[in-house]
C-alpha cells in the first residue's frame, strides 16, 4: 500500500511540475525568456505520463529541425545563407543605435551654449 501511494505521489508531482513549467514557457513567449525551450522542457516532463505530450514534443522537434535547415542551409552559391542577412540587419541596427546615442549625448546644452554676458546677474 505504501509503495502504491509513493508512486502516485511521484506521478502527481511530475504532472504538477510539468504543467507549471509548460505554463511558464507559454508566459515566456510574450515576456523575456527562452519560451520555446521551457515549453519543450515542460512537454518532456509531461511526456513521461501523457502520450499527447510525447506526440506534441516530437512534432515540435520535427518542426524545429525544418526551421534549422531552412535558416542555415544555402541552396545557391550566389546568395549567402539566410542567417547572414539577419546578422547584417542586426549590425545595421546596432550602428544606427550608436549614431543616435552619439547624436543625443554628444551635444549637451551647457557646453555648446555661449557664455552669458559678464554684467548679467547669476
Amino acid at each position: 500500500m505504501w509503495l502504491k501511494t509513493l508512486q502516485q505521489a511521484k506521478r502527481v508531482i511530475k504532472i504538477v511540475v510539468g504543467f507549471t513549467v509548460l505554463l511558464a514557457g507559454v508566459v515566456m513567449l510574450v515576456t523575456p525568456g527562452p519560451g520555446w525551450v521551457v515549453i519543450a522542457l515542460g512537454l518532456a516532463i509531461l511526456a513521461a505520463e501523457y502520450v499527447w505530450a510525447r506526440r506534441l514534443l516530437d512534432h515540435i522537434k520535427k518542426q524545429g529541425g525544418k526551421l534549422r535547415d531552412a535558416v542555415f542551409s544555402s541552396n545557391s552559391t550566389s546568395n549567402p545563407p539566410r542567417f547572414v542577412w539577419a546578422r547584417r540587419l542586426l549590425n545595421h541596427l546596432k550602428e544606427l543605435g550608436a549614431r543616435i546615442r552619439y547624436a543625443v549625448f554628444s551635444s549637451s546644452g551647457p557646453k555648446n551654449s555661449p557664455d552669458p554676458p559678464a554684467d548679467s546677474p547669476k
